[in-house]
């Protein structure tokens, strides 16, 4: 059984174990209520939460062993069909254990794509090229891992960078791309062919509970790049905390 998978069932494990044991003590408080003196049922009460309790810290402990620290995503559209190259620059912390590899996805609303096509590639900051892993292939959806070059300890950073190649994956001129990572000041840059006009870019911040809200983003200015393309920067600041997507939605003409 791989690590993942454990962690999985530690979380799902941890949270069913602390409903349960609520429950548990709430229906022998009712039992207990007549037959010992209130001093032993709350000590007996207050040791069962405790365990339980300390379950769920190490729980979220190992769901959460890294935290995004700078994250720069670049969408780069490419001509009109909406095809477009898709690279994120990010540093990470490490909080507990050590960390190998990390999961991410390339997904589209309607167009397909073989992985072969992807040309999908990742390197670090110090030149390494990495390895990377596809862990599940849909037509629509591709999920891949990338494997550092060695193990990343408690307290340390790395930084790297993954790009690939996803055809007819932004043909409408309302469209968008979600921001998936943990980090409270994500940038995001647009870069679009100088032919086209962006009228504007927005954000909203999606919690965990389904609920949305608007999101205030700074433009950072514009460059050229390539003399063909504009690239527009902005910097985004989540309202809540690290675990929540972020939408980003633009329109062209």
């Amino acid at each position: 059984m791989d690590k993942k998978t454990i962690k999985k069932i530690l979380v799902v494990s941890g949270f069913v174990s602390l409903i349960s044991g609520i429950g548990y003590i709430l229906e022998k408080l009712s039992y207990l209520a007549d037959t010992f003196p209130f001093q032993q049922i709350l000590i007996f009460s207050l040791v069962i939460l405790s365990v339980f309790f300390v379950i769920l810290i190490l729980v979220l402990k190992y769901k959460f062993n890294l935290e995004d620290q700078k994250i720069i995503y670049f969408i780069k559209i490419l001509n009109e069909q909406g095809d477009a190259f898709i690279k994120r620059e990010g540093t990470f912390k490490v909080n507990e254990g050590d960390v190998k590899k990390r999961e991410h996805t390339a997904f589209s609303d309607g167009s397909k794509m073989e992985k072969k096509d992807l040309e999908l590639k990742a390197w670090d900051n110090s030149g390494h090229t990495l390895y990377c892993k596809f862990v599940l292939d849909k037509p629509a959806t591709k999920k891949f891992e990338i494997y550092f070059p060695y193990s990343i300890s408690k307290n340390k950073n790395y930084t790297y960078t993954y790009q690939f190649l996803w055809n007819r994956l932004f043909v409408k001129e309302n469209d968008y791309y979600m921001l998936q990572d943990t980090s409270i000041n994500p940038e995001f840059h647009l870069v679009l062919p100088n032919i086209w006009k962006l009228q504007c870019v927005e954000a909203t911040e999606i919690f965990r509970d389904g609920t949305n809200k608007d999101l205030k983003i700074q433009p950072k200015g514009q460059e050229i790049e390539d003399d063909n393309y504009i690239k527009y920067k902005y910097a985004i600041k989540k309202r809540a905390e690290r675990h929540t997507q972020v939408r980003v939605e633009w329109h062209v003409k």
